[in-house]
């Protein structure tokens, strides 16, 4: 089943505001992971509006982001139109079955991204399709937002932000159910700006290490590195708030 094309306007302008405080150093993260990798392009699984990109256009490469919403990926164009005309391309579409270039030094899947998608056959077949795809020497990086419990949680603030006016953000996550052993949860994310409401229905599997290394077995990957175990060890909190995986041939 494909997943329907979202409309995000509110959410696409604040979502660096929004999200900011998570991936607070990640992106750092990413520039060193970039930096010990062969010549490829990097692709970002769910890019919103291309925050992960930067550090590979920095360094000269180029570019693939995909996102289910024309909002976010007209964002991500805007971004980087000036500096990189000829070095990024973005596309809206499921990334389940949007055509994957070749020649990939690095798949990145941040902030939840991967863990949304419920079902295993489809979670395997993106692995398997994210391995054809690889140089040798490639890799595949998942990043996750860890909550192991699957308690209620909440993340949420109400301020006012120059250039786009009064903001109020709320997620709200209901308790995680057990379904077909695997950890559930679903939640609702809600963006206002002056007044202007959306709303958002999210949905996570919560997967231990061993539900998710069985499915990278499936794929004919390896879980090269997991839990932040780089020597820098430069994405912020490097600890039980963070799955960290580094995915490889």
């Amino acid at each position: 089943m494909q997943i329907p094309l979202v409309s995000m306007p509110l959410l696409a302008r604040v979502y660096d505001i929004a999200f900011g405080s998570f991936g607070k150093n990640d992106l750092s993260f990413v520039s060193e992971v970039l930096q010990r990798l062969p010549e490829g392009l990097h692709v970002d699984l769910g890019c919103a509006n291309g925050r992960a990109l930067e550090p590979a256009l920095r360094q000269g490469r180029k570019v693939f982001g995909i996102d289910y919403s024309h909002d976010m990926t007209e964002m991500a164009k805007k971004r980087f139109a000036a500096a990189y005309p000829r070095q990024a391309h973005f596309e809206t579409g499921d990334f389940r079955t949007t055509n994957l270039p070749d020649k990939v030094a690095l798949f990145s899947c941040l902030l939840n991204t991967w863990f949304m998608i419920p079902s295993i056959s489809d979670r395997i077949a993106l692995l398997r399709r994210c391995k054809e795809h690889l140089v040798t020497g490639g890799i595949v990086l998942i990043i996750n937002v860890n909550n192991p419990t699957g308690d209620p949680s909440y993340y949420g603030f109400e301020k006012f932000v120059e250039g786009i006016g009064n903001v109020k953000f709320d997620v709200d996550w209901q308790q995680g159910v057990t379904i077909e052993s695997i950890l559930q949860r679903r939640g609702k994310m809600t963006i206002s700006i002056d007044g202007e409401e959306e709303s958002h229905q999210l949905n996570n599997v919560l997967l231990t290490p061993s539900q998710f290394e069985a499915e990278v077995r499936d794929s004919g990957l390896r879980v090269f590195q997991k839990f932040g175990s780089f020597s820098k060890q430069s994405l912020d909190a490097l600890n039980s708030e963070w799955q960290i995986y580094v995915l490889e041939n």
